[in-house]
């Protein structure tokens, strides 16, 4: 167990610094592992991406799986791939939504020992005071700081600029409908989240509502004012960069961009489909091969080839050695197979 015995000589100390040494060596050896295989290893960026994706594909869902071999988590992993894409398209920042992925448990547990402790007086300790006046002043400075260029440009007589490299269109109206739509759904999220903790599993467990009032609250509160600021904005900053007149010939359309869009979304749900109904080494077999053929043109040889290459990966290291306990799929319950 975690403790001051693991600082103690006469105990796990000497467990603790062989955690320690076993890091750095471990580095070591990366690092001269990678020096070793860069040449290798930076080919890979020669390779077609049509020859890349079936693999990183079936990678994404393993790795949505194995964290606790649940067929349920690779849902997650569709819906969450759907939200980014979405943030991208309405060009909402994704660090944040990472950030409280990461911190959202850690946050949860030390705010439930820190009540539990000291009750609602943990936030008057002066350590949380300073942080909470470096949070309000990172918050409160980039406002100020656009007021103030403002207003030196009103004094001066001199028309609001744009940062550099960067510009100011008309946002239609279309288009603040569609954002100001993608906000009202995190208002409707958030609000799900308030009453639920409110009138739902807080009314009768009143600690396990603590962190999602704690969160929801002002969360709900930011979520209504993007609302409210996405259907009133009348233009928008682009990013403008120096491209050739060749990089602009060949800028991909919008209606193409779109396609190749709807294209790999489908094929990303028909990977997951195919998993669903086939099991793992199956599908990354079918998969691998029908996304080969199909949609990336390659020749029968390859396509065959590289499916088998993935059925024996998938197979070989995941099942048979390390014993994964992939779900049957569907198609096999129902044949009794």
């Amino acid at each position: 167990m975690p403790g001051p015995d693991l600082l103690n000589p006469a105990k796990h100390l000497p467990l603790t610094a062989s955690f320690v040494w076993i890091l750095i060596v471990a580095n070591i050896i990366t690092v001269g592992v990678c020096f070793l295989f860069l040449k290798p290893l930076a080919k890979i960026t020669f390779v077609k991406g049509t020859l890349l994706i079936p693999f990183l594909l079936l990678l994404v869902f393993l790795g949505g799986f194995a964290v606790k071999n649940s067929l349920g988590d690779m849902i997650v992993v569709l819906l969450f791939g759907a939200l980014g894409l979405f943030m991208v398209k309405f060009d909402w920042p994704r660090p944040p939504l990472l950030l409280g992925l990461v911190l959202g448990g850690i946050a949860e547990t030390n705010l439930f020992i820190a009540t539990r402790i000291y009750g609602a007086s943990w936030l008057t300790h002066p350590g949380v005071l300073v942080i909470a006046l470096l949070i309000l002043l990172g918050l409160l400075y980039p406002v100020w700081e656009n007021w103030r260029k403002s207003r030196r440009n009103t004094e001066a007589r001199l028309p609001i600029q744009a940062e550099p490299g960067r510009l100011r269109e008309p946002v239609p109206l279309r288009g603040r409908i569609a954002h100001g739509l993608f906000a009202l759904f995190f208002v409707a999220i958030f609000a799900f989240i308030v009453y639920q903790a409110k009138f739902g599993f807080g009314s009768w467990e009143p600690r396990a509502a603590l962190f999602p009032l704690a969160i929801g609250i002002p969360c709900l509160i930011l979520a209504i004012l993007t609302f409210g600021l996405e259907l009133s904005r009348s233009t928008r900053a682009v990013t403008t960069e120096n491209v050739s007149s060749a990089e602009a010939r060949n800028e991909i359309a919008p209606d193409e961009a779109r396609n190749r869009t709807m294209v790999i979304a489908g094929w990303i749900v028909g990977f997951f489909l195919t998993i669903w109904f086939l099991g793992f080494p199956a599908a990354s077999a079918l998969a691998t091969f029908l996304y080969l053929k199909l949609s990336g043109g390659e020749r029968w040889a390859t396509s065959l080839a590289l499916a088998l290459v993935a059925w024996g990966f998938f197979y070989g290291m995941f099942d048979y050695a390390l014993s994964l306990p992939f779900p049957e799929g569907l198609l096999v319950d129902w044949l009794n197979i």
